[in-house]
């Protein structure tokens, strides 16, 4: 029997109720059996910036082993909708994993609802810095990957946190070199297309790159690539650094086999 599972990723800085959810949905989607659940991140609003970065690892842990069990019971359809911190979708997303597929939603902020304003796509995306990524080398070091879709994610940024000495630094980004901004990703079809990239990207560093301790992700993107993001690192199988770390107002890092925290000195 075909039912949905509608996970809701809730913070202090928006509330999703479950009728804005189900009324994205088509008329027919509406009518199936569903089980709604909401990953409030509301009582870590200022967890990250204190440092205690353990409790929120496990509680979307937890969050993540509950979805998987209800992704697992039949012929489930996942839909995501998420307004939260970016180190809390990424990771949402990196403990759930990429076994299932999910149907991912974005705020319009035209119309107030969360649907895809498009079908077709709308970005054309490319990778700059990859070049360098055509030999193994087995040098340890840090590795940068910026994903600026929804803004830039400058040269100062990146190197006020990581320093002048990285072995691959590569920038996902529109191909057509305009402004990103918060409206650019229009379809699921454009965060497909990001994702395929990033996914190639990802695959690059590891094979030619093998001895990465630190991965750094800068991400600048809408909730969608966030999470979908998140599913690509494959945590839960075997990740391939040491470390990975997400880079934003603090520093979050993702260590095998437990996630971390490391507070950044940038604000």
């Amino acid at each position: 029997m075909k039912k949905l599972l509608l996970v809701r990723q809730t913070s202090h800085l928006r509330q999703i109720s479950e009728e804005e959810a189900l009324n994205t949905l088509s008329a027919e989607d509406q009518r199936l059996n569903r089980l709604s659940r909401e990953v409030s991140m509301s009582d870590f609003k200022d967890a990250v910036e204190q440092g205690d970065w353990s409790n929120q690892d496990r509680f979307l842990r937890e969050q993540a082993a509950i979805l998987r069990q209800d992704a697992e019971v039949g012929d489930t359809t996942v839909h995501f909708f998420g307004l939260a911190e970016v180190p809390h979708m990424i990771a949402l997303g990196a403990h759930f994993g990429d076994e299932y597929a999910v149907e991912l939603h974005d705020h319009d902020r035209e119309t107030g609802r969360w649907e895809w304003p498009e079908k077709s796509p709308t970005l054309q995306i490319t990778s700059k810095g990859g070049d360098d990524l055509t030999s193994v080398i087995r040098a340890r070091g840090a590795a940068v990957i910026r994903v600026a879709i929804s803004a830039s994610v400058s040269d100062s940024d990146v190197r006020e946190v990581v320093g002048d000495e990285t072995i691959a630094d590569i920038t996902i980004t529109h191909a057509d070199a305009a402004n990103a901004s918060v409206a650019r990703v229009r379809s699921a079809e454009d965060v497909i297309a990001v994702r395929r990239e990033f996914r190639r990207v990802f695959a690059l560093l590891r094979n030619f790159r093998p001895n990465v301790d630190t991965l750094h992700l800068f991400v600048a993107a809408p909730p969608s690539l966030c999470f979908s993001v998140g599913q690509e690192l494959t945590l839960r199988n075997s990740p391939p650094f040491s470390s990975i770390a997400i880079e934003g107002l603090a520093r979050v890092t993702l260590n095998k086999p437990l996630f971390g925290f490391r507070r950044s000195e940038r604000r």
